[in-house]
Order: structure tokens, then C-alpha cells, then sequence
């Protein structure tokens, strides 16, 4: 790449426009150039390090010495790929700049004035329009006018950065996806797309067209092989299905299922408080059923024989003189009176007798009120009376007792046979030109009804029905990375989630899914994602 050809600005500057088109664009190049050989200084020194570089051998390196060149170029690839962010849009900023055009010159001075006016002679008949006649010669060009000052331009423009922000002073310049943004109130608030205290510079240009590849490097030798990671636990899934007990709750992890009041739920926070059903920490798979009817009374059993006769007793030697009892003359009765009482038949043992023959000790009971006889036939219907008072509501009665239990009915489908766990332990997720989808080669979970492909990274949901979709993934670091779940290869807008900084990306949704669609778990980042434990998991699980 040749130097920049910089003109002699001194002492006046003399600068065109393409001039100063040419000085930005020759500073970009040359800061490309320059970014090219630290680049190339960096790859020099993991060489170094890993004894690889021609020419020149070192100590031999530690795990501590490579891990610490390992940070040390990490970094500087952090902040080359923030400048080269910012070298773009100065230079869609520059080749989208309008032309300036220059102010018009001043008029030239008019002409003498010819002889004295004569006296206006009578106005004669209008003659026919003469041809035109042909144009007068083009007046000469004022001088240019003096050139103005030239700008400031943009210096010190920053990524923008939410944790940053309320610190930036008035008129600090920042860029945000693709765009140029300059605060106007301080401190700023919001992000600089939607908050009026950031002002549009220069907005993000379209992409440009992918440049040609480079020639692929020489394979770096292999590192060493770390520890094996322990084994995580394994997921409960739908297995495990446990009855909600108040006294264990704290312990349920994330995933757990568990049963309550007829229902089927999830745990998606641990540890969960509350009931399910009520708190937001349980998810609802399966609501319960709805009673069954009640069955039919069962038939009335037939009647017992009758019993057979007792023997005749013997005859009794009869009552004479019985009277009905009075209380007035009841202390003139004299032993071996015989009185009748409520029905009941009393003989007086103790003279004069005191109180009624029921309860008092002077009487002895002959023989006890019989039984209520049979109803009589129905006498003929006298004349209807006249309408009485309504009576007051008598006392509601006695509640009738449970009817007897109905049938079982029959055992409803099992939809949430349908479901799936798949995880990606601790690799990581390869981004191509900024995007790349999941791949999930750890504890496959699959029943039948979701099958996944030899990729590991797109399963295809046999049967329609609503579905239960949740996902989470686990960084080690994270910069301007974000996530969404793809049905069909469109994008789920309620499972899309962004991270300036933070290692963690989580969604979760219950959406339709047609027979035999596709779901993956795509990602954006400007560098490939490297994944801690747990690494990333997809849970998929039909509801109807």
C-alpha cells in the first residue's frame, strides 16, 4: 500500500474536497495497515510462545505463561474489532458525505444607458409576433468567494456502552449499531436510537460486499488437552414426576416436575417459592380433568320372607272402672284405680297419688300407647277455605349424603410424551459472518415424535400441537451477542434476547408448531462463543 500523498497546507490551507476525501480514506488505510501488522505481531507471539516461530526459540512455556498470552491476545482482538467497527462507519461517513456546491458570485454591472427618451408617439396597431430573436451572450462569472473554515470533524467516537454512558460529556461521540450518535444532555439516558439526548450524526450504511477470502493460515500445532469435566447431573424431564411437598420445594432444581391438585407443572427458577399454580416460578404443563358425571343408583334389593308367628299369650283377666286421668281428682283415686294417660294404661299403687302416672311412683304402667295405626281412607274433599297467611320458611333441612362414586373415565391422550433435552456441555458455538446455530451433541433426550439431525443442530417436530420451548446458554465471555429460537428458519419473537456484557442468555415461550416443522437455536456475536457449564441446553415439550 503506497504513503498518502499529503499536500503543502502551509500557510494558507489550499485543500479541495477531494483532498480531504482522499486524507480520510488514506488514514483509514493506512490504521488498516497498521491494525494488519499488530495482527500479524500477535500471531508472532503465540508462535513464540509455542516454540513455532522460525527462526528464533524461547524458554520452554508453562500453562500459566500460555494461558496469560492466551488473555493478552484475546484483548487485543477485543479492541481490533471495536476499531475496525468504527473505521466503517468512517468511511461510510466520508463516501456518503453530499457535495458542498460554492456561493454564487456577485452580478456584473449593467450597461450604459442609451439616448434620451422621446415623446410616446399614438399607440399603433398591434403588428404580428416577430421570430425570436437569438440569446445574448453569457455574462462573465464572478469571482469565487473566499473558502470557510474548515471543520472539526469527529475525534475520540467510543462504542456505546450502557454502563459507561452516564459518565460521557456534552458533545462526546458515540456509535451504535452502525450509526453515529453525539449527546446534546448530560448525563444521557436510554439508548442513542430512541433517546432524544443523543442526535443522528450519520446513519448505518448498507453492509458492503463481502471481501475476498484470505489464504487460509498454517495449522498451529494442538494444545494440550485439559481435565475432563465432571459429568453433570442428568435431567429429570418428564421421569422423575414427583408430588409437590411444601417441606422439599426449596430443594427442586430447574426442570423438575412435579404434581398439585390434579395439575402437572415445571420449576423454571430455583429455588421456587410458593404454590403452584400461583407463583410465577412454576410453569403449568397439564391442567386437571374435569370430574366425572355421576353414576346411575344401583336397583333396589328384593324383600326378606316373613318372619314366622309367635305363640298366642294368655288371656288377660280384664280392667273395669277405668277413667280418664284428671289431675283435679286425681287425690280422691284410691289403690287399684286403673286411669288411662297419652294412650298409656296406669294403675294407682300408693293412695292419694301425687304428679302424672307417667313419671310419678305412685302409679304402675299396665300397658303402653300402641302404635300409630294405619291412614284410613281418604274422606270426600270438603270446600276449599279461604287462603290463609303465608307461614314463616321452616328451617332448611339436613343435607342428603354424597351419592354413590361414578365410573372411571378413560385415560386421556398423553401429549407430553412428545418432548425433548438436548445439550452442548462445553464446546462452543461457531459463528460464520456473524451468525451460527447451536449444536447440541451432549445427553440427547428423544422420544419418539422429535428426531434430531446428524449436525446435532435442527430438530423436527413430527406432531402439531403447542409446544413448551426453553432455552439457556452459558458464556465464558460475551460481546454484543445475542439469541433466538428459528421455527422454519424464521425467527420467534418472543424467544429473541440480547447481552452487551452479560454471560447468560435465557428465553422461554409456549407457541403453535405445525406437523414436521423445524426448530434451531440460532446465535449472533462478532466472535465464535466459547461455552461454560452447564454450556447451552434446549428443552422442548407438548402441551396439547
Amino acid at each position: 500500500m503506497s504513503q498518502p500523498n499529503i499536500p503543502n497546507i502551509t500557510p494558507n490551507v489550499t485543500l479541495t474536497r477531494d483532498d480531504a476525501v482522499n486524507l480520510i480514506l488514506s488514514s483509514i488505510a493506512m490504521e488498516e495497515l497498521g491494525m494488519s501488522h499488530i495482527l500479524n505481531a500477535e500471531g508472532e507471539k503465540l508462535q513464540y510462545v509455542l516454540g513455532t516461530l522460525p527462526g528464533l526459540t524461547g524458554p520452554p512455556a508453562t500453562i500459566a505463561d500460555l494461558l496469560s498470552v492466551n488473555q493478552s491476545v484475546r484483548s487485543t482482538l477485543d479492541s481490533t474489532a471495536r476499531n475496525q467497527m468504527f473505521l466503517q462507519s468512517k468511511m461510510e461517513g466520508i463516501l456518503q458525505a453530499p457535495t458542498l456546491v460554492g456561493p454564487t458570485g456577485p452580478a456584473g454591472p449593467t450597461g450604459p444607458a442609451g439616448g434620451p427618451v422621446g415623446p410616446t408617439g399614438s399607440a399603433g396597431p398591434t403588428g404580428a409576433t416577430g421570430p425570436a430573436g437569438p440569446t445574448g451572450a453569457t455574462g462573465l462569472a464572478g469571482p469565487t468567494g473566499a473558502t470557510g473554515p474548515i471543520g472539526a470533524g469527529l475525534s475520540g467516537i467510543v462504542p456505546f456502552d450502557p454502563f459507561l454512558a452516564p459518565g460521557y460529556t456534552l458533545n462526546q461521540v458515540v456509535s451504535y449499531n452502525g450509526s453515529t450518535y453525539i449527546v446534546n444532555t448530560v448525563p444521557p439516558v436510554g439508548t442513542p436510537d430512541t433517546s432524544p439526548d443523543y442526535t443522528l450524526i450519520a446513519a448505518g450504511g448498507a453492509a458492503g460486499a463481502t471481501g475476498l477470502a484470505g489464504p487460509t493460515g498454517a495449522t498451529g500445532p494442538t494444545g494440550i488437552t485439559g481435565p475432563t469435566g465432571p459429568v453433570g447431573a442428568t435431567g429429570v424431564g418428564l421421569t422423575g414426576v414427583v408430588t409437590y411437598n411444601a417441606a422439599l420445594a426449596p430443594g427442586y432444581p430447574v426442570g423438575q416436575v412435579v404434581s398439585y391438585n390434579g395439575s402437572t407443572f415445571i420449576v423454571n427458577n430455583a429455588p421456587p417459592t410458593g404454590l403452584p399454580g400461583a407463583s410465577a416460578d412454576y410453569t403449568l404443563l397439564a391442567a386437571r380433568g374435569a370430574t366425572g358425571s355421576i353414576g346411575a343408583v344401583g336397583a333396589t334389593g328384593a324383600t326378606g320372607p316373613t318372619g314366622l308367628t309367635g305363640p298366642t299369650g294368655p288371656t288377660g283377666v280384664g280392667l273395669t272402672g277405668i277413667v280418664t286421668y284428671n289431675a283435679a281428682l286425681a287425690p280422691g283415686y284410691t289403690v287399684g284405680q286403673v286411669v288411662t294417660y297419652n294412650g298409656g294404661t296406669y294403675i294407682v299403687t300408693s293412695a292419694p297419688p301425687v304428679g302424672t302416672p307417667d313419671v310419678s311412683a305412685n302409679y304402675t304402667q299396665l300397658a303402653a300407647r300402641g302404635a300409630t295405626g294405619s291412614v284410613g281412607p281418604a274422606g270426600p274433599i270438603g270446600a276449599t277455605g279461604e287462603t290463609g297467611t303465608i307461614g314463616a320458611t321452616g328451617p332448611a333441612g339436613p343435607a342428603g349424603g354424597p351419592g354413590p362414586a361414578g365410573p372411571v373415565g378413560p385415560t386421556g391422550p398423553n401429549v407430553t410424551a412428545n418432548y425433548a433435552f438436548v445439550q452442548n456441555a462445553s464446546g462452543t458455538i461457531a459463528v460464520l459472518l456473524g451468525s451460527g446455530n447451536a449444536t447440541f451433541p451432549d445427553n440427547q433426550n428423544i422420544p419418539a415424535g422429535i428426531t434430531i439431525n446428524g449436525a446435532n443442530d435442527t430438530l423436527t417436530i413430527a406432531n402439531a400441537g403447542n409446544y413448551f420451548i426453553s432455552y439457556r446458554i452459558s458464556m465464558t465471555a460475551s460481546l454484543l451477542t445475542s439469541s433466538r429460537i428459528l421455527l422454519n428458519g424464521a425467527a420467534v419473537a418472543s424467544t429473541a434476547t440480547a447481552s452487551v456484557a452479560s454471560t447468560t442468555l435465557q428465553a422461554q415461550t409456549i407457541i403453535p408448531i405445525p406437523a414436521n416443522a423445524t426448530l434451531q437455536l440460532n446465535v449472533t456475536s462478532t466472535l465464535t462463543v466459547g461455552l461454560q457449564a452447564p454450556g447451552a441446553t434446549l428443552t422442548i415439550i407438548r402441551l396439547t
